[in-house]
């Protein structure tokens, strides 16, 4: 019985998350970034809105050797990219070239 309900709950788990596709991404974010980089940022931080302007691959870079490195070092990789990809208005790969 209690398999059942571990298996349950996972799923509802992973339903959640699917539901929009950036649940995990959304959750970081709130968990990790949002401090800064809420509505109403730190001096010198972007608001959340305006980093959806760049795409994905740039934000992900960012967080694993860019400015963000240090603050996002505690993430995993998949976490990191989930971010990337809650943030941006651009879907993953559809941007030829990342500086």
């Amino acid at each position: 019985m209690k398999k059942w309900i571990a298996l349950l709950l996972a799923f509802g788990m992973n339903a959640a998350y699917a539901e929009d596709g950036k649940g995990l991404g959304n959750e970081k974010f709130g968990e990790v970034c949002a401090g800064c980089h809420g509505e109403v940022p730190v001096p010198r931080a972007m608001k959340r809105s305006d980093m959806a302007q760049y795409p994905p691959e740039k934000i992900f870079k960012a967080l694993t050797s860019g400015l963000m490195l240090t603050q996002a070092s505690a993430l995993s990789e998949v976490e990191k990219r989930a971010i990337a990809q809650a943030v941006s208005n651009t879907p993953w790969g559809t941007v030829k070239e990342v500086d």
